[in-house]
């Protein structure tokens, strides 16, 4: 029976890690004035989880699949994909929080490996270079805008080859360019949504 009882808990806390998850979403988006649900944002959280272990495309497959899942619901993309990046920026940062004292112990204690202190600069060099991203819809639109350009010609090409038409308008690059870069500014100027959306992660 105690072992039932052990089970239980594990699932119970699994479940609410996985609601606080969806929930740390959803304050990323608020952060962009995309409203959601947190109990609508659990299936797609779970979704967005295993697509990013099996698909070989990094956090792509689940960024495209909150955009496309919440564009259907007649949320904007473009918004959508920076709420994701901010959600990966506050994640990270908020382990950070928790990895920085645990390896300042092990060096301490003189049990520090190498491998840990690798794992832990690619983890500094993602959080970093995330938040450049960010910041490039602020500070630099005219990059943004160049990125989006390339993802437009990249996609449609990609469809050439396969004989079907283009999947992504020709204004689709300056439209999602430009919600990105307004996005950015937004949230940038209420850093309070910031904040928020790091305590929930």
């Amino acid at each position: 029976q105690g072992q039932w009882l052990l089970i239980l808990a594990a699932l119970a806390s699994q479940a609410v890690y996985f609601v606080v998850f969806a929930a740390s979403y959803q304050s990323a988006f608020a952060a962009f004035d995309v409203e959601t649900r947190t109990r609508d944002l659990v299936p797609v959280t779970l979704g967005a989880l295993f697509v990013n272990l099996v698909v070989p495309a990094g956090i792509a497959g689940g960024t495209a699949l909150f955009a496309q899942e919440l564009s259907r619901r007649g949320k904007p993309a473009a918004r959508t994909a920076t709420g994701v990046l901010l959600q990966l920026i506050a994640d990270f940062s908020s382990f950070a929080f928790l990895l920085i004292p645990g390896l300042v112990y092990l060096w301490f204690e003189h049990d520090l490996k190498t491998y840990e202190v690798v794992a832990a600069v690619i983890l500094l060099l993602l959080t970093v270079s995330l938040t450049v991203i960010l910041l490039l819809g602020i500070k630099k639109p005219e990059w943004i805008r160049r990125v989006f350009t390339f993802l437009l010609v990249t996609a449609n090409r990609i469809s050439e080859k396969i004989h079907r038409p283009g999947i992504l308008s020709a204004d689709w690059a300056e439209k999602n360019a430009e919600e990105f870069t307004q996005a950015s500014r937004a949230v940038a100027g209420q850093p309070s949504r910031l904040m928020r959306t790091v305590g929930v992660a």
